[in-house]
């Protein structure tokens, strides 16, 4: 099988990979073109990124079955190669290096092809080096620099939901501290979350950093140290009333005037994010949150079902969010097994697959695989051992994926 010698030929690849769809995958409300790809914009990206983007166009096509698909595999493992070989060099000829857009960029880039090849393992690397960047530099370097926040807030998000389906026991002293600085950035930054690959409500976010904070303490009082002049402490309660409070319909219409007309969309995301969150911290506080019962939890898991279908609903008709609730759906489909909730969680394994093709990335694949073990193995637990206490968040979550992009 030949390999192109050069990246030369790569933008006919560009052409073929249809732009058309790749593009709008990445941008929620269409306006973003950083993955909009074309022949004079191809010219002005470096060598790395050149072989990065490669990476995207050609397992998007792998997983899509456009063209040959063991030739497009053979590619993607080649332009990967190379790009690790360039990263490697730049990494060690900078070890005290100034702020670097285009080395920032590099390893951000290789961490979203490595999320669009799977949930598990590879990725950490990719997301444990550019943190390393961020702390070699400095926040205040980064913040106020556009083309820098763009790729830190996808950092900030990555660490943030990875961490919450780690197991506790893998959320270090670093992690902690790493989150702390998390809470001081939120509010600073001036992108839009709205262009971001993971559109979520800054709020949601916020609460879901301090209760990974809050697990890997095992007690409230580690929150007290959670602190800036902009942010007083906060209580595992306090926090569950805001996540409670917050309004997914007042949010979305305070997105961008170019989103206004999407409002009920962003309604529907934003109500995901809530109630997964909310179930999030039912299951993992240790703590005695007023309120919290099984009705409550069902009523999450309904709310959060509902806006599930809804915003699939809305895909007959133009929209795009639904591509985005990834971390959602599995929220959803865990507490579906919990629930046994049988007929909601094969639908859920059905949108999965579907989204795999419409985006050509295999998390989410690999998201309805993770459910049907879950539904089997707790099938096979329960008949096992009838008097088991239910399933834990690390007992679920103990391979540490990252169902978010």
């Amino acid at each position: 099988m030949r390999l192109p010698a050069s990246i030369s030929e790569l933008p006919q690849l560009i052409k073929q990979a249809d732009n058309a769809v790749v593009a709008p995958d990445l941008a929620a409300d269409g306006s973003s073109s950083f993955y909009t790809i074309d022949i004079s914009k191809w010219a002005e990206f470096n060598v790395s990124k050149k072989h990065l983007t490669l990476c995207l166009v050609t397992l998007h096509r792998v997983v899509r079955k456009y063209g040959d698909v063991a030739h497009n595999q053979a590619l993607y493992h080649y332009h990967q190669a190379c790009a690790a070989e360039i990263l490697s060099r730049k990494i060690q000829t900078s070890v005290q290096m100034e702020p670097n857009l285009e080395l920032f960029e590099d390893v951000s880039l290789f961490f979203f092809s490595q999320i669009q090849a799977s949930a598990y393992g590879a990725w950490k690397a990719h997301l444990s080096a550019a943190k390393t960047l961020f702390n070699l530099w400095g926040v205040e370097v980064l913040m106020g620099n556009v083309d820098y926040e763009f790729f830190l807030c996808h950092l900030v998000l990555a660490d943030v939901f990875g961490t919450s389906m780690a197991t506790t026991t893998h959320i270090s002293a670093a992690d902690v501290s790493q989150h702390k600085t998390y809470l001081e950035l939120l509010g600073r930054f001036s992108v839009d979350v709205c262009s971001t690959m993971v559109p979520i409500p800054e709020a949601i976010v916020r609460a879901t950093a301090a209760m990974n904070i809050t697990r890997a303490a095992g007690s409230v009082s580690s929150l007290q140290t959670v602190t800036t002049e902009q942010h007083p402490p906060l209580s595992i309660s306090s926090i569950f009333e805001s996540l409670q409070s917050f309004d997914p319909a007042e949010w979305a219409t305070h997105r961008p005037r170019h989103t206004y007309s999407q409002a009920p969309s962003w309604t529907l995301l934003a109500t995901c994010f809530q109630s997964a969150t909310i179930l999030y911290f039912i299951h993992c506080s240790e703590m005695d949150i007023s309120g919290v019962d099984e009705d409550l939890v069902l009523y999450h898991h309904t709310q959060l079902k509902n806006a599930v279908c809804d915003l699939y609903d809305l895909k007959k008709h133009g929209g795009v969010l639904y591509k985005y609730i990834l971390w959602p759906m599995v929220v959803n489909g865990v507490e579906a097994v919990m629930l046994n909730d049988e007929e909601h969680l094969r639908f859920l394994c059905e949108l999965l697959e579907q989204t795999t093709i419409d985006l050509g990335t295999l998390s989410m694949r690999e998201a309805s695989i993770f459910l049907e073990e879950l539904w089997v193995n707790n099938k096979r637990r329960t008949a096992e051992r009838s008097n088991e206490l239910p399933l834990d968040w690390d007992t679920i979550f103990v391979r540490a994926p990252l169902f978010l992009m």
